[in-house]
């Protein structure tokens, strides 16, 4: 025998469960998947779009490193040219110090090959031969290589300035600049 509040009990309860509509999950809702594939759309295009800016900008980079070189190049040759090799060696000394944090590298040597100003300690094996920019490994120590482009100018009497800058520090700004425009977009989509 049932006391009349159990009996209440087990018609609300079988009320309930007759008048309720069976139970979905978050994951089978229409809108949910739906809202899921527009994130990965978004994700995906925001990926493509900061790899086709990073593909864009290391190329305007690389171009503007050998207009650099270019310029640095023609420098060295009018300098030779007009003022003399010993006016030169002190000017590359300058530019060596002044230059040191920055990526650039610069080396003046004799025919001989011996040092006689500059901030490479030796004359890269595989450095370029031509004053035409070329990207090459450089070793800035025992244990260090970076990826660099350079070039050589060969002056009048045989002494040669090899002059480099580094691909890295390039790349590195580069990336540094990619990591700021997707915390920007992140925040644009987390705020937005």
């Amino acid at each position: 025998h049932r006391r009349p509040d159990q009996e209440a009990g087990c018609l609300q309860e079988s009320n309930s469960l007759t008048l309720r509509p069976p139970a979905q999950s978050w994951a089978r809702s229409a809108l949910v998947r739906l809202s899921f594939i527009y994130a990965a759309l978004f994700g995906l295009s925001t990926v493509a779009a900061l790899f086709g800016v990073y593909v864009f900008a290391a190329a305007q980079l690389e171009n503007q490193t050998r207009g650099l070189i270019g310029a640095d190049v023609a420098w060295a040759e009018d300098t030779s040219q007009f003022v003399g090799v010993a006016i030169l060696k002190d000017a590359v000394t300058r530019r060596s110090h002044a230059n040191a944090f920055d990526g650039a590298f610069y080396l003046m040597v004799d025919k001989t090959g011996a040092k006689l100003a500059g901030s490479l300690d030796r004359w890269p094996a595989r450095a370029p031969k031509t004053v035409r920019p070329e990207i090459f490994p450089l070793a800035v120590s025992d244990t260090r290589t970076i990826e660099a482009m350079g070039a050589t100018v060969t002056l009048k009497d045989d002494d040669k300035i090899l002059v480099v800058r580094s691909l890295e520090a390039v790349h590195d700004t580069l990336m540094a600049a990619m990591r700021y425009a997707f915390a920007g977009v992140l925040l644009i989509v987390l705020v937005g």
